[in-house]
């Protein structure tokens, strides 16, 4: 993509953005999560689990989340924990009783998160979350909210425009798929830290085994590629990113953006 369809992608982000902002703390868009192919792993540490989920608007006219904003799974979402011991056996939890959802990153991801203390006594070797389609996450209702979501907003948003972006991120094509490899390369990375490995090509070739026999777009595991390569280049050539996952970040959410406006100029901007 052109440094000039950035500008202009951006461009149209702010103006709808601005039509929303009028009120500053009413609640923000409803977002949907990206249905899985595969599970996505999540990082596990003393702290607990974390992954980034890939998400996107589903309401345009209203404001796009601050970073902190909290969500929670809206009513028919269904997102799955799986917990592999390390015998090799899988459970299956729901994952509306283990997981926190918290936006960081603006509509295009959302991080889940797992405490450490809420699989106490179960034999955990990995942790997994696999999204079901048609999934969607509300945010949580604030005291004092000036406009706060409307019952048929919310029908709108979690029913047809829900629905209409299943073409977009769910369905397998060379943009959503892109989407799905990018996003798995930045899962398999800490956060905030970057080691001598992270730019050897192992990611690529690791989120591309990930998805082995999955129908996954010819044109979207080039394009993944394309971003890793170009990742490599800003982040040991010319320095303009300090991290392999902050790249990764920022080529996930632009490319995820792009998609969003499509997706909103099918329903007509609406």
């Amino acid at each position: 993509m052109s440094q000039r369809t950035h500008l202009a992608a951006f461009s149209f982000l702010a103006l709808g953005f601005s039509l929303a902002g009028g009120a500053a703390q009413a609640a923000p868009q409803v977002l949907g999560l990206q249905a899985s192919l595969q599970p996505t792993k999540m990082m596990c540490t003393d702290k607990g689990c974390r992954a980034d989920l890939s998400a996107f608007c589903l309401q345009q006219q209203r404001a796009d989340p601050k970073p902190g904003t909290v969500y929670h799974m809206a009513p028919g979402t269904r997102v799955t924990l799986l917990v592999t011991g390390h015998d090799g056996r899988q459970t299956r939890l729901d994952g509306a009783r283990y997981l926190s959802f918290t936006d960081d990153r603006g509509f295009v991801s959302i991080t889940a998160r797992l405490a450490p203390a809420a699989l106490a006594g179960l034999d955990v070797a990995a942790v997994a979350i696999d999204i079901g389609p048609d999934a969607s996450l509300l945010p949580a209702a604030t005291a004092g909210d000036p406009n706060p979501q409307a019952e048929d907003e919310l029908a709108l948003a979690t029913g047809a425009n829900r629905a209409k972006a299943a073409q977009f991120f769910d369905q397998t094509g060379r943009d959503a798929d892109a989407i799905r490899l990018t996003n798995a390369m930045l899962n398999a990375l800490p956060d905030g830290r970057r080691s001598r490995g992270d730019t050897d090509g192992h990611l690529v070739d690791q989120a591309l085994g990930q998805y082995d026999g999955l129908p996954i777009d010819h044109d979207g595991a080039a394009l993944a590629e394309d971003i890793h390569r170009a990742c490599v280049q800003k982040t040991d050539v010319t320095h303009q990113v300090d991290s392999m996952r902050s790249c990764l970040e920022g080529s996930h959410d632009i490319l995820s953006t792009h998609v969003n406006i499509d997706f909103w100029n099918s329903l007509g901007g609406s």
